[in-house]
């Protein structure tokens, strides 16, 4: 008899420790496939890891009519890999287009256009010693029908 309870108390044992790791594997899926989904929305991704670091980048377009719309979102971090910048630092985004396209960059949940009348923005921070995101649409707007036009981008520290 004691035999008989001591089997379902570990067949019981053991069911929920499957349970515990089904669980568990599920979730990890879930959040690893929620991480993956965000890093596909970034366009482009820009680590800052010292002061005077100029990163350049170009953003073609191509076959669009007057009064399109597209975003790019560019994300700048402070890291890469596992190396962190350790000091707090200044960057700024500096464009180059022309009269064909017009560009507001926003940071992403802010409504507020970053790009001053000579293309680039104000002095931005990056906090040093912890990971740090920030993420950017560039909204581009076509202001005539475009074939092929180039817009660059240079994010400066």
């Amino acid at each position: 008899m004691k035999n008989i309870k001591t089997e379902k108390k570990l067949l019981l044992i053991f069911l929920l420790l499957v349970l515990i790791v089904s669980i568990l594997g599920i979730k990890t899926h879930k959040l690893s496939k929620t991480k993956l989904k965000e890093e596909q929305n970034v366009d482009l991704k820009v680590p800052i890891l010292k002061k005077n670091q100029t990163s350049r980048f170009n953003i073609t377009i191509s076959k669009l009519k007057k009064d399109d719309e597209l975003n790019y979102v560019v994300k700048i971090v402070n890291y890469e890999d596992k190396l962190i910048l350790k000091k707090d630092i200044n960057y700024n985004l500096e464009l180059d287009y022309d009269e064909n396209i017009s560009i507001e960059v926003y940071e992403q949940n802010k409504n507020i256009n970053l790009l001053t009348d000579d293309k680039k923005t104000e002095d931005i921070k990056l906090r040093g010693n912890q990971k740090e995101e920030k993420i950017y649409i560039l909204n581009i707007k076509t202001n005539n029908d475009i074939d092929l036009n180039k817009i660059s981008v240079r994010v400066n520290s």
